[in-house]
């Protein structure tokens, strides 16, 4: 349930902060000017109001997808080994999307790029879904053993 909670949070918490160079010589010039930031579903530019797409509806769509893999996860107790499996796929889609995140950075990047808080729930969610896993799997093993005993 946290998982989920912080993968909800993350798609309206900015992740990163683009600094363009033309916006800085701006601001050491005296006119104002702010970084574009990046958001799990879009890139926001306060300058022009305007909002950009494209790679980052790639990253809004496997937040989604992980945050409603691990609520089905949760209510999967009776089958622990599909529960091991959905907490595996959430990990390496969470993977996936620090490296679509890094790969929009690297190509979005003209004057730096300053990481935010957003960047740190996928980490957190990645961290947790092993906790769980090691979790399922204890319970799977301690259940394997009590059948043996019979």
């Amino acid at each position: 349930m946290l998982i989920t909670t912080l993968l909800v949070g993350m798609q309206v918490l900015p992740v990163l902060l683009l600094n363009d160079p033309v916006v800085m010589s701006a601001t050491a010039t005296g006119m104002q000017g702010m970084p574009r930031e990046v958001y799990s579903a879009f890139i926001y530019n306060p300058n022009s109001g305007e909002y950009t797409f494209g790679w980052m509806t790639a990253l809004a769509v496997i937040s989604i997808a992980v945050a409603m893999l691990s609520f089905l996860t949760i209510f999967d107790y009776k089958n622990r080994r599909r529960q091991m499996r959905g907490c595996r796929l959430g990990q390496l889609l969470l993977l996936l999307w620090c490296v679509v995140c890094a790969l929009v950075a690297f190509v979005e990047k003209q004057g730096g790029v300053t990481p935010q808080f957003g960047v740190c729930l996928p980490i957190v969610s990645i961290v947790l879904y092993w906790l769980a896993y090691k979790g399922i799997k204890h319970d799977d093993d301690l259940v394997r053993s009590a059948d043996r005993l019979r």
